[in-house]
């Protein structure tokens, strides 16, 4: 036992033995005859150095435990350190990041300022300038028809410039609302096809060709969607194909994919988009730079806000693209296809005698309301009740009206509406999520009403009760 103290008592006073004391590791030699003095002087020296020994061993222990929590603190420090100073350099990367995004912005919006105050400049001159040759009076029919017609297209490209940045500002704000109903594909899209059949002729002779194309299921294909919604991202999509495109052909359509989802595309035979610009033509405000001979038009918007849209309706768009030989822009919008109509159980749901007027302000909501009951019923369309009186003074063959109420329309209108829509039913359109305070009014200027938003099972089952026979 190491802590056990040896004192060796011999007789032989010879250094040989002394020595292998030592080498047996004894703590103390004494020689016969023992002085008690000596042995006890002995003990206590030994007594000692065990007591300092231990007094050692403790402060080394000691010594050894702060070692080790100093060894943890620097390490804690160090980790913490280390996490400053990536989380420094985080920050500095993500300001760097911010400060550049926020330049590129800058120069972006300083950009589209530049063009947009060019964009409305350009029509507002025009209106100005053409509508002061329009009052002189040495104009004949002739030159005032064309004067009248360059003022128009002027206002319109306006409006659609005001329209561009406008719906770009509800979309980054996120107020735009989708209305999904149930409709037929092929339908909307041929009824679509004479609507851009115009805007080729606006944008060039006969030397670009229009098509529309579908491969795979033919004939009645239901899909839920906003048909507004669409048919602007297919507007979009189709007046850009036709603004660089010269010659050729522009087509539009779509395919099956996985029995659920609908890959959508548009296709010209245009000037192309080079692949540095083909991500950042959806950017706000970019477009690729055109060859001086070619006139440069829009703001930028229109890609933007043909992605937003896309996305709202949970899809998804991208484009592939050679320069000099055209573009197809794809949009694929998952999970849409619907139940194919019951056709025999759908005929209960037909008025053709029948004549419908819808008194409302938002076209989108038409829009929505037309594509469940077109081919049902005869349509008749105005967006305010003004237009409704002077209508119903001149037909008194409508069998229902439906009419967008709000709290805020005047009553006056809606009575003398009434009066003059005597005796057919007039049902109350109220806008979604509208509460209303005086529901005892509404029981009683109204025969029903249809909340928005619309779906066909909601209009068909009110019209089934107020047009159906018996």
């Amino acid at each position: 036992d190491p802590n056990v103290k040896v004192v060796m008592i011999s007789g032989h006073s010879e250094a040989d033995y002394f020595i292998r004391s030592i080498d047996l590791g004894v703590d103390g030699y004494l020689l016969k005859p023992v002085d008690n003095k000596r042995l006890e002087n002995k003990i206590t020296e030994l007594s000692k150095n065990i007591l300092l020994s231990q007094r050692v061993e403790n402060m080394v222990e000691e010594l050894r435990t702060l070692n080790l929590e100093l060894e943890e603190k620097v390490k804690d420090r160090t980790r913490l350190l280390s996490n400053e100073i990536k989380e420094k350099e985080s920050a500095e990367k993500a300001l760097i990041k911010a400060k550049k995004k926020a330049e590129e912005s800058d120069k972006l919006k300083g950009a589209f300022l530049a063009n947009i105050s060019h964009e409305i400049q350009t029509p507002i001159k025009a209106i100005i300038s053409f509508s002061n040759l329009l009052q002189a009076d040495m104009q004949d029919e002739k030159r005032r028809k064309e004067l009248i017609s360059i003022i128009e297209s002027n206002s319109n490209a306006l409006l659609n410039l005001t329209n561009d940045i406008l719906e770009f500002t509800r979309l980054q704000s996120k107020t735009v609302k989708l209305y999904t109903i149930s409709f037929e594909i092929n339908l909307f899209l041929q009824e679509l096809f004479p609507v851009f059949e115009s805007l080729r002729r606006k944008h060039t002779e006969d030397s670009i060709k229009l098509r529309f194309s579908v491969s795979g299921k033919e004939g009645s294909l239901m899909i839920n969607s906003d048909p507004s919604r669409l048919r602007q991202i297919f507007t979009n999509l189709i007046s850009n194909a036709f603004k660089f495109t010269h010659e050729g052909v522009v087509e539009y359509g779509y395919k099956i994919k996985n029995g659920k989802n609908i890959l959508f595309f548009v296709s010209d035979t245009g000037l192309g988009i080079s692949k540095a610009y083909q991500d950042k033509i959806f950017k706000r405000f970019v477009q690729e730079p055109k060859p001086l001979s070619i006139k440069k038009e829009g703001t930028g918007l229109g890609l933007p806000i043909t992605q937003s849209l896309i996305r709202m309706l949970g899809g998804k768009i991208w484009v592939e693209s050679n320069l000099g030989k055209g573009s197809t822009f794809f949009f694929e919008l998952p999970n849409i296809i619907g139940k194919s109509e019951d056709e025999e159980g759908d005929k209960k749901y037909s008025w053709k005698d029948k004549q419908v007027l819808v008194i409302e302000d938002e076209i989108r909501d038409y829009i929505s309301l037309e594509e469940v009951l077109k081919n049902r019923v005869k349509l008749h369309y105005v967006d305010s009740p003004e237009q409704a009186i002077e209508f119903c003074q001149n037909n008194r063959v409508i069998d229902l009206c439906l009419f967008r109420w709000h709290p805020d329309t005047s009553k006056e209108a809606i009575q003398r509406i009434l009066d003059i829509s005597q005796p057919y039913p007039v049902l109350a359109l109220l806008d979604r999520g509208m509460k209303v305070k005086n529901k005892a009014l509404l029981n009683n200027l109204f025969d029903g009403s249809i909340s928005k938003p619309f779906t066909k099972e909601k209009i068909l089952n009110a019209l089934e009760h107020f047009l159906s026979e018996g």
